[in-house]
């Protein structure tokens, strides 16, 4: 019998009683039926609250995933690499909720077997949201790769040793997001990355070839049901602590003057809430089971993004630079980022400009390194190279823009170098 139900019987049988004239009695069973209501309610919160586990608890998406399980009730548990992390990380999601005893806390890493069984037992859902960071193109694509593939084979190992009901699996958009985009293409759930398409930085291939081990160990186990992927795009909104920022370090940047003006840089962005909600409903909803879902909004460039700031945020975001002063310098719009591409491979063109079709969810079409889509007189218009010509004002027209665009590309290469590589987690990766 319910908890409701037994409420209502007392009413019922106190009002038989008073019509009766047996007032004692009524108000005797009355009051024993309310007690043992309240009873069955603390009972059912005691033994009967499902407990979720949280993998990397100092991530930004994390923080809000426990912020917002904590207030629907749900026992939480998470995983940190570093245990002395843990009261910052209460801290932190403490000023959004109530924590209670209701969050535990369990040391396990991505790289290592030993912790997972133990965080992950008795767990009725767990959210794997934990994923090497992408900010950097490293020399070795594996030292992102291989983290955050072997990481999710080992979480799903300990969630179906412990009888889990559900895994979501924080993904990207990076994962299902063509190598070029074409005016007509379309992007959605069926769509997977090539990680092996020219272009691909190490931060995309880690998203699409773990989510790809997730799908094929759960297919192997027998066990489809058991996992459901959310791939948001860029990951914006409010913050609970100042570190473990992950991509809002994009707008931490514009707003702490680091830039002298906005990159022609787009992609979609998404509330770290909406996030949240995504996940929610992709434990809860059982037609969810052995999904994906995109969560991406809409389509924004960097100028659009730092107007917004401008706009909302007044005198706090008067360092917001509101031009694009990184690429219009010299006139030649797209030729400085593209430049620097080439000349630093962690910029290259999968996460910057290009882009022709607002609404795409990666940031750019990396046709850079596509030498057939080049010929000479493209390259000159799109990167002002030199081509040899017989008239000696066309050289030396051409050598001076050249130059001349050498020399930009150096001067702002510094505050390139210190913005760009917070622009791989505004595609929905982590830290652990």
């Amino acid at each position: 019998m319910g908890v409701r139900s037994v409420y209502d019987l007392g009413q019922i049988a106190a009002a038989f009683f008073f019509g009766r004239g047996l007032t004692g009695g009524g108000v005797v069973l009355y009051m024993f039926c309310m007690v043992f209501a309240y009873s069955l309610a603390w009972l059912r919160d005691a033994f009967m609250t499902e407990t979720v586990l949280v993998t990397g608890g100092t991530g930004y998406v994390a923080g809000w995933s426990i912020v917002e399980l904590l207030r629907r009730g749900y026992q939480v548990r998470t995983t940190l690499r570093d245990p002395a992390k843990e009261a910052a990380v209460r801290a932190a999601v403490g000023s959004g909720a109530n924590l209670g005893d209701m969050l535990t806390f369990f040391r396990a890493d991505l790289v290592e077997d030993g912790g997972w069984d133990a965080a992950v037992k008795g767990c009725d859902f767990v959210w794997h949201v934990a994923s090497p960071l992408g900010g950097n193109s490293p020399r070795d694509a594996n030292t992102l790769i291989q983290p955050a593939r072997e990481g999710a084979l080992r979480v799903l190992r300990a969630a179906l040793n412990a009888g889990v009901k559900r895994v979501i699996m924080t993904s990207s958009t990076a994962a299902c997001s063509p190598a070029m985009y074409s005016p007509d293409s379309v992007t959605d759930e069926t769509l997977w990355t090539d990680p092996q398409a020219p272009g691909i930085n190490a931060y995309r291939q880690s998203k699409v070839l773990s989510e790809r081990a997730a799908w094929d160990f759960a297919s192997a186990q027998g066990a489809s049901g058991l996992l459901t992927t959310v791939l948001p795009s860029g990951v914006f909104g409010p913050v609970l602590t100042g570190d473990g920022l992950g991509s809002v370090q994009v707008i931490a940047r514009m707003l702490n003057g680091s830039l002298a003006g906005t990159p022609e840089l787009g992609f979609c962005v998404v509330d770290v809430r909406d996030v949240v909600d995504a996940h929610l409903r992709a434990m809860t909803s059982p037609e969810a089971a052995g999904q994906r879902f995109i969560a991406a909004g809409e389509f924004m460039w960097m100028l659009d993004i730092a107007k917004v700031l401008r706009a909302k945020l007044g005198p706090r975001a008067g360092r917001v630079p509101t031009r694009n002063r990184l690429i219009s310098w010299c006139g030649w719009r797209r030729c400085s980022i593209r430049l620097c591409a080439n000349l630093r491979p962690g910029l290259d063109a999968s996460a910057y400009s290009g882009m022709t079709r607002p609404g795409a969810f990666s940031a750019g079409r990396p046709d850079l390194r596509r030498r057939r889509l080049w010929n000479a007189r493209r390259a000159c218009s799109r990167r002002a190279w030199s081509i040899n010509r017989t008239n000696r004002t066309g050289q030396s027209g051409q050598c001076f823009r050249t130059v001349s665009c050498v020399l930009f590309v150096l001067k702002e290469g510094a505050q390139l170098r210190r913005f760009f590589p917070a622009v791989g987690q505004a595609h929905g990766n982590h830290p652990l």
